[in-house]
Parts: structure tokens; C-alpha cells; sequence
């Protein structure tokens, strides 16, 4: 089931159907009734050269990187790292470096170099952003993004209280947090699942916080059914 709302495909529905031409299922007088649960799919393309990445899918693959790398068709020399630990791909070996023994945390950005583009398919249960709290450090850190749609900058960092010369940047964008303004300034207006961020802290004790769920300018849920009539 494709859930508009927040952009996630429901991989697992009640109940299935075989498909069969030119058929409906249910009337508007009486719906079928289908189940989607939590488990969820997200493509991710992947450009020739580097991309920065987050994940907000959590399963057990996560902590296999080979596994969560599985639906690549890699190249020799194909690359991905964190801070430190990394990984590449040999055809013998398969991806082999330090961060095989980590493996995928949601809450960090990582950096993928491939010699061809490609798309990586992420399956998994859709993470709570309140379940997994961010450590901003003083200066740079590489964090990832949670939630399942887009946010303005400022819902995204709502519960955080940033100090003024505060920085956000994407791959291709950046925002400052204006003390005057009460507001980010820049060239970044949203945050975007899939994509990885680095924070720039001036406040020099380390502080944690959480995205929210939802933007707090939206009143959001996911439905855990849908009903209609289905045309198959």
C-alpha cells in the first residue's frame, strides 16, 4: 500500500490477493478493508560519486552491512564511511572494513561513492524519531534525518534550542540559525528523508535531542487500515 501522507510504501498488507484482470473488490456500500503494518519500504537512488545518507528504517539487516547492501550491483572500489569507520567492495571479499563491525546506526549521515549509479533498497520497521535521540557535540556533527516526510528546518529542530550561529548544511544546501530572527536563514528550507546532514554546534557542552514525529504545523497519523473500493 502506497501511504500519500508520509511517503512510505506498506510492504506487508492484510489481506493478500492474487491479481486478476478487469475484477473490483469491495463496494463504496461495502469496502474492502486492508491492513498495512509497520513494515515499510524506501528507495534510495544513488548518482555515480558521492552522496550523503541517512536511514530511518530499522531492522535486523541494519547490523550486516552486506546484507543492507544487498540489492547493489557494486563496483571494485565502491566506498561508504561514516566518520571513521568504512567500508569498499571487492568482488572476492564482498564490502569488508571497520564499518561491517558497527553496522547502520539512524542516527548518523553517511557518505556512498559508487563508480555507477544505482538504487538501494532499505526494508525495514519505520523508526520513532522519539526513540532515537541525536548527541549534538560542540562543533561539527554528521546526524541523520528520521522522520518519514518532509520538515521545514524549523519544525525539524523544534525540540532542539539552538544557539545562534548554529549551522545545518545538506549536500547542496545550508541554513544559520539567526538569534534576532528567532528563525534558520539559508539556503535550506527542508529536510528530506534519505538524505544526511552535518550540525555545527556552538554550545559547548554536548546536548541531545529528538525530531519529532510529525512537523508541528501538521496534524498527521498514519492509518494502520485503509478501505474503498479496489480496482484490480
Amino acid at each position: 500500500i502506497w501511504n500519500a501522507s508520509e511517503g512510505l510504501v506498506h510492504t506487508e498488507v492484510e489481506p493478500e490477493h492474487s491479481f486478476q484482470s478487469n475484477t473490483i473488490k469491495g463496494t463504496p456500500a461495502e469496502p474492502e478493508i486492508f491492513t498495512a503494518l509497520n513494515s515499510c519500504r524506501t528507495d534510495i537512488p544513488l548518482p555515480a560519486g558521492w552522496l550523503w545518507v541517512s536511514f530511518n528504517l530499522q531492522s535486523e539487516r541494519n547490523s550486516d552491512l552486506n546484507q543492507f547492501l544487498s540489492t547493489l550491483s557494486p563496483s571494485e572500489g565502491d566506498y561508504i564511511k561514516e566518520v571513521i569507520p568504512f567500508a569498499s567492495y571487492t568482488p572476492e571479499k564482498g564490502w569488508s572494513g571497520s564499518l561491517c563491525n558497527s553496522g547502520i546506526s539512524l542516527q548518523k549521515r553517511y557518505m556512498v561513492r559508487l563508480k555507477n549509479p544505482d538504487t538501494l533498497v532499505v526494508k525495514g520497521e519505520l523508526a520513532n524519531p522519539e526513540d532515537y535521540p541525536i548527541d549534538l557535540n560542540y562543533e561539527w556533527n554528521r546526524i541523520g534525518y528520521l522522520p518519514s516526510s518532509n520538515m521545514t528546518i524549523s519544525n525539524a529542530f523544534g525540540q532542539h534550542n539552538p544557539e545562534d550561529g548554529d549551522l545545518v548544511k545538506s549536500q547542496e544546501g545550508f541554513a544559520m540559525y539567526d538569534a534576532s530572527f528567532h528563525d534558520w536563514i539559508g539556503t535550506l528550507d527542508y529536510m528530506i528523508p534519505g538524505k544526511g546532514y552535518m550540525y555545527y554546534s556552538n554550545n559547548t557542552d554536548p546536548v541531545t535531542f529528538c525530531y519529532p514525529k510529525f512537523g508541528f504545523m501538521k496534524s498527521a497519523r498514519i492509518d494502520e487500515s485503509v478501505s474503498g473500493p479496489w480496482e484490480t
